[in-house]
């Protein structure tokens, strides 16, 4: 087999050359803190293919020359490789588990010091997820329903997710897994769907930010880290500073939920204690690396 990896179906293969695929993540790296390398290579040759084929090209070569001509088109290319699913409450048994045992231990610290909770949401999307823990905060006990006392950070790298996600409008198929006293309580029916609330709004703050990038130093302090089905996705190397710079993050005793098909690299096992193994979730431990410290830097 030559050096150019063909992927794709028989009846509309993509030509990726590795010289092109160089090119591409060079430029992708160079302009959008986005290096391909951080991706695992099979993933990358998959988006990237269906993104060429759905234009009607063959190659990476004609798709180079594209970019050049259409520079709005490579933030449509952004939006193909980076991963875009998201839904209220997804993995149920998760979010189960987060109001009957994590969010009462985070109520109890932030009474103990007095202190205002706050959550990452790292890998957004659409913002379902940051919605959907703000719920159970609020519905552990009312004064989460005041932003003073619990933030969300929500961050993803799409703009147009993001936009959406502030928005905050969602069709009625989006609202499976709510139970209608939720969805009373905490969204206003609009047109054919619903608009979350004001008040549940305010609790979280969307932000633009690429978590990979060297110049992305997390948060501080932190009482939570959620980021699902994204280290699948990643080299083990990434994996690792992305685990690191989740770890720093994170205060002594805050909790970091993982995808359900996802792992502590062997390195930091020593920083975190299990809570639940079958739901992915971790406490950072006395013995962490870095011990984090309450309040935090916003």
């Amino acid at each position: 087999m030559s050096k150019d990896a063909r992927t794709g179906s028989q009846s509309a293969r993509v030509e990726i050359g590795v010289e092109q695929l160089a090119r591409l993540s060079e430029r992708l790296s160079r302009e959008h803190a986005l290096p391909l390398s951080s991706y695992r290579n099979n993933c990358i040759q998959r988006r990237l293919s269906t993104r060429i084929r759905s234009l009607g090209l063959y190659s990476l070569d004609q798709y180079l020359d594209l970019l050049d001509a259409d520079p709005s088109e490579e933030k449509k290319l952004i939006d193909a490789l980076t991963i875009s699913v998201s839904s209220f409450f997804r993995d149920p048994e998760t979010f189960s588990f987060l109001a009957r045992k994590v969010v009462p231990e985070i109520l109890a610290w932030s009474g103990k010091y007095d202190s205002r909770v706050n959550v990452w949401s790292a890998g957004c999307s659409t913002g379902e997820e940051a919605y959907s823990l703000a719920i159970i905060f609020c519905e552990a006990s009312e004064e989460f329903r005041n932003k003073n006392r619990l933030r969300i950070w929500a961050t993803d790298i799409d703009e147009e997710a993001l936009a959406l996600a502030r928005e905050g409008f969602y069709r009625k198929d989006k609202m499976t897994n709510l139970s209608t006293a939720q969805i009373e309580r905490y969204f206003i029916t609009s047109g054919k769907g619903f608009k979350v609330r004001p008040e549940l709004k305010s609790l979280v703050e969307f932000r633009k930010e690429n978590i990979l990038a060297p110049v992305f130093n997390g948060f501080e302090g932190l009482d939570m880290v959620i980021c699902r089905n994204l280290l699948i996705y990643l080299e083990k190397n990434e994996q690792m500073r992305l685990l690191e710079k989740f770890e720093r993050s994170l205060r002594q005793g805050g909790f970091l939920v993982l995808g359900k098909t996802e792992f502590l690299r062997e390195q930091l096992r020593g920083s975190f204690e299990h809570i639940s193994l079958s739901e992915r979730i971790y406490r950072k431990s006395s013995r962490a690396l870095s011990a984090g410290r309450a309040g935090g830097k916003r």
